[in-house]
């Protein structure tokens, strides 16, 4: 069968290729090991915090500290933290 089609499995299946096929499986396995992979080791998840903080709202000023905590409890359970 095809790169798209029933049989395919792994990164090639449901690949829309726009007639070359080998080269869209570059490009997927390119975005999904840079999406999830920590560059240093590749098994380690990345996890993203959200940062809220605003200086208009008082009640967001304890959000540097959360994220401070979140960030250091991620490692611990095997990931690898990235602020956003």
């Amino acid at each position: 069968m095809t790169a798209g089609g029933s049989s395919a499995r792994g990164l090639r299946r449901g690949v829309t290729h726009y007639g070359d096929s080998g080269f869209a499986q570059i490009l997927r396995r390119s975005f999904e090991s840079s999406r999830w992979a920590c560059p240093t080791t590749p098994s380690t998840v990345v996890v993203r915090i959200a940062d809220t903080a605003s200086g208009f709202d008082n009640r967001h000023r304890t959000v540097p500290a959360l994220i401070e905590a979140a960030g250091r409890g991620v490692p611990m359970a095997g990931g690898w933290p990235i602020p956003f």
